[in-house]
């Protein structure tokens, strides 16, 4: 009885916290970030600058399962039509060790469309206004 009463209380829950998720799975659309961010994906899949490294925090990859975790690092770009500009790149359920100080390649990586805890207690969400903080965040990997 105990079981069925549990299942009853409980599914009614569920049923509305996956119709959320649908409702607001459906407004997740790449347009919705904003056209510099875009830019900025774009010329780094074509030209992966160079960044330094000036922050960087990471997160266990055993955290992924149930929610989503990622690693993020506050880079400075060295060159390109971007250079000296800071942004965060961050990466979803690995664990990284960039060294701050040391010189990398960005690799870009498709972006979430769910959100994300980061380590730095930032979260990523597609749906905000990207333009409301205070640097770019994109998706990649850091490579020597």
């Amino acid at each position: 009885m105990k079981i069925f009463i549990s299942i009853f209380l409980i599914f009614p829950f569920w049923t509305i916290c996956a119709q959320q998720n649908i409702i607001s799975d459906t407004s997740l659309n790449p347009a919705n970030l904003s056209k510099e961010l875009r830019e900025i994906e774009i010329t780094f899949k074509n030209f992966p600058p160079k960044v330094k490294v000036i922050e960087t925090c990471s997160s266990k990859s055993e955290l992924c399962g149930t929610m989503a975790f990622g690693s993020s690092s506050l880079v400075e770009i060295l060159d390109g039509s971007y250079s000296k500009k800071q942004i965060y790149i961050s990466t979803l359920c690995l664990e990284t060790n960039y060294e701050v100080g040391k010189i990398y390649r960005i690799e870009i990586t498709k972006s979430p469309s769910f959100g994300l805890g980061l380590c730095n207690d930032q979260f990523f969400d597609r749906n905000w206004n990207h333009e409301s903080l205070k640097k770019p965040m994109i998706f990649g990997i850091l490579k020597d």
